[in-house]
């Protein structure tokens, strides 16, 4: 038998980095506050590297 997929080693090269922003309907709602900006420098670390795509919940 043979697949198509397999699971890449983490030093694999990526193309993305997806990432879920946190809110009010996640575990992260008690510390919403204080997540954001710490949330948006992992981001930004990460675009230093590959593009980091963000799921957000919609307004």
């Amino acid at each position: 038998m043979t697949t198509r997929f397999q699971l890449l080693p983490e030093w694999a090269e990526q193309a993305a980095v997806l990432m879920a922003w946190p809110h009010a309907c996640t575990d992260w709602q008690p510390w919403l506050h204080a997540i954001d900006e710490d949330y948006a420098a992992l981001a930004i670390a990460i675009a230093g590297e590959v593009p980091p795509l963000i799921l957000c919940q919609d307004p």
